[in-house]
């Protein structure tokens, strides 16, 4: 589990996101501070919790995983 720091960290080195209920993609505006929850500033009024998203990275690396899954697994 990560920090608050790495959480926090994760998204301010980014320049994008991936949200990952719809796999938008989205740029980093700004990262928002409101108590213990950290917001991801996408511009046009648009904010989203830190933990519902994936940064490029992650999303590259989860996509490689579900591939190799579904290959182990013969899915088409």
């Amino acid at each position: 589990m990560l920090s608050f720091q790495e959480r926090k960290e994760r998204i301010i080195n980014t320049s994008h996101i991936v949200l990952i209920d719809d796999s938008a993609v989205h740029t980093v505006d700004s990262v928002e501070q409101i108590g213990s929850i950290i917001f991801v500033n996408v511009g046009n009024g648009l904010l989203f919790q830190d933990t519902m998203v994936l940064t490029l990275e992650e999303a590259g690396i989860a996509s490689k995983i579900i591939l190799n899954i579904k290959k182990y697994l013969d899915i088409k």
